[in-house]
């Protein structure tokens, strides 16, 4: 046999399981991890020793996952891009979309496609079309947020956006800790530049970099598909009445794990990169909660959000 469960580990994390103390969770799965480690050694090892001699060509195995296979329409995946746009600030709200020919080309689909995807801003907010005008970008009222909270696509979007953020939350700091020694002083550099400048979030880009560092190929395609979820643009949605406020405290978050990677403490660039995520989820949550989504509710915040007194 392989693997040899240990009946009181099994049992001691179960216990962890059930005391939502967080950090004991996280000893009992490194726990249990590590023996699995010690048995696959010792496996591969005696598998080694037997068959060194025979000449067995070396396997490539790449991971797969996509994220956004089978979820929904390709005309959705448009409508989130564009968002994600307009929380970037490359579409201003007041301003025109592209003209849909425009759009077509850009995202190599049939107009048609493009009318569903701007029927879908148009439904929840984001744009509104006028036929003598155009589609121009608008940033929804929080009734409007309200109400796609009663739509089961939109809720089924919305729950898997906060499980992506719960993954990232837990996944970011040993992906951090693991590139930190690759980080160079011109990747710091740019994510330096980021910071104050209007319509950016520097964590966002960080993320994409630590993503590019990450050599194991299972774990970068996990961080990539989890990445591609992260639409920024609902972040803006669900802040809409108080964005200025929550996306600063992001930002001071986010300049929190750089001074960390600055003074060369990577258990303190990883943390707050991990209580970034779990601060974008906490508020998210908390926010769609009260707006009638109650299944939200399941998803705990993995890291712990200190008091925010920072200068």
């Amino acid at each position: 046999m392989l693997f040899k469960y240990d009946p009181e580990t099994f049992r001691l994390l179960l216990a962890a399981l059930q005391s939502n103390d967080y950090q004991l969770v996280n000893k009992r799965f490194n726990d249990m991890y590590l023996s699995f480690s010690v048995s696959v050694n010792k496996y591969i090892r005696k598998v080694y020793k037997k068959y060194q001699q025979a000449e067995i060509p070396e396997p490539v195995y790449d991971y797969n996952w996509s994220a956004e296979k089978g979820r929904d329409h390709y005309y959705t995946q448009i409508a989130r891009d564009l968002i994600d746009k307009i929380a970037a600030s490359i579409y201003e709200p007041g301003t025109l979309l592209p003209y849909e020919a425009v759009l077509a080309r850009n995202y190599k689909v049939s107009i048609s496609t493009i009318r569903k995807s701007l029927a879908l801003l148009n439904e929840i907010g984001f744009a509104e079309t006028i036929n003598t005008k155009g589609t121009i970008v608008r940033l929804p009222p929080t009734f409007i947020t309200a109400n796609c909270m009663q739509n089961e696509r939109y809720k089924k979007d919305t729950l898997i956006y906060l499980s992506a953020l719960q993954l990232m939350s837990v996944i970011i700091k040993p992906v951090a800790v693991a590139a930190a020694g690759r980080i160079d002083p011109q990747t710091q550099k740019a994510w330096r530049s980021e910071f104050g400048q209007p319509g950016k979030v520097p964590l966002a880009l960080i993320v994409n970099s630590l993503i590019e560092l990450t050599e194991l190929q299972p774990l970068r395609a996990i961080l990539q598909e989890t990445n591609k979820l992260l639409h920024w643009g609902y972040y803006l949605a669900f802040h809409r009445q108080n964005l200025a406020g929550t996306t600063d405290t992001l930002c001071k978050y986010t300049w929190q794990a750089y001074l960390h990677l600055e003074a060369r403490d990577i258990e303190g660039f990883s943390t707050y990169l991990a209580i970034c995520f779990s601060y974008i989820l906490e508020t998210i949550r908390d926010f769609i909660i009260q707006h009638g989504l109650q299944e939200a509710a399941k998803l705990a915040t993995p890291y712990k959000i200190p008091d925010l007194n920072i200068k």
